[in-house]
């Protein structure tokens, strides 16, 4: 006997977009494929150019490398042969009796022999058995109830056209409204668009100036903090002493504080002089001579 089974599979698979062939409703038996005294095989695929038996649970087995592939690819091919016979048994019925229950495992052949007859079917029950299996009752459309879908479809197809129409004119209205509105309201776009940017602008500007003051002010910190060993070389103070580490202080607190407030109140007055709108509503800063920061903060009305 020619070993072709196989051969005739791999040629339904290939010929297949899926690449796979499955069996209908009943697996086949494959023995010593696995550990176990056999397994239950429901496909056939080919798999990066390699063909395997899928069991029902999902795991492949190498075909090339089992022993008795043929007879599990006659068996396949059994199992498909029995369900397209099957199927066109149903079709045999259908037109004999006007009506016949398909099995729902064969229902994708039976649609597939309908179509090659040009059978027109429609459902008109199901029925379930106790040990699951589930047929549906279909019979042959009568020629009263093609007329009748016919009609049901030109009537929908004029219905369609009529709204297409009214839909037509809406549109064409809506578009004359929307021409005369344009303008108006590409305008007002415009000027939200533009208030929006002109407050991001105010504020990124806002942050700069303030970013400036800040490395002025802390400049000016630096600056005069590096001239207190030369004070302190000028007394005659050692550094590292608790003399030169009071002295530093005070300074600290009088003299360089003063001086920091002094250049910071100066800087923003700079500032609001040249871009007066830059602070809007918020308390101008002034132009102010030298003080003194502790002093000004004792007088205050505020304490």
């Amino acid at each position: 006997m020619k070993k072709n089974n196989l051969k005739q599979l791999k040629e339904m698979v290939n010929a297949n977009d899926l690449e796979v062939i499955e069996s209908v409703k009943y697996g086949v038996q494959a023995y010593n494929i696995s550990a176990n005294e056999y397994e239950v095989i429901t496909k056939f695929a080919k798999i990066n150019g390699r063909y395997y038996f899928i069991d029902r649970n999902g795991n492949k087995y190498l075909a090339s490398r089992y022993d008795r592939a043929e007879l599990v690819a006659r068996d396949i091919l059994d199992n498909l042969r029995f369900a397209e016979e099957t199927a066109y048994e149903y079709v045999c019925i259908l037109e004999e009796k006007k009506q016949v229950a398909v099995d729902s495992a064969r229902l994708p052949m039976f649609f597939d022999f309908c179509d090659l007859f040009g059978f027109d079917v429609e459902s008109v029950g199901m029925h379930a058995l106790n040990n699951g299996e589930v047929f549906t009752v279909f019979r042959l459309k009568s020629e009263q109830t093609a007329k009748d879908n016919v009609q049901s479809e030109e009537t929908a197809a004029d219905e369609q056209r009529g709204d297409s129409n009214e839909q037509s004119n809406e549109d064409s209205e809506n578009n004359e409204n929307a021409a005369a509105c344009e303008p108006s309201m590409f305008a007002g776009i415009l000027e939200k668009i533009k208030g929006s940017a002109r407050k991001v602008c105010e504020k990124v500007a806002l942050i700069m100036a303030l970013a400036f003051v800040m490395v002025v002010t802390f400049a000016a910190l630096f600056g005069m903090i590096y001239f207190i060993p030369d004070l302190l070389d000028l007394f005659g103070i050692e550094c590292g002493s608790w003399a030169a580490i009071a002295f530093s202080l005070l300074l600290f607190c009088t003299v360089i504080m003063n001086t920091c407030v002094f250049v910071e109140l100066n800087t923003m007055a700079a500032i609001d002089y040249f871009f007066p709108s830059l602070f809007g509503s918020a308390q101008k800063p002034g132009f102010t001579k030298p003080f003194s920061f502790w002093h000004r903060v004792f007088c205050s009305d505020i304490l």
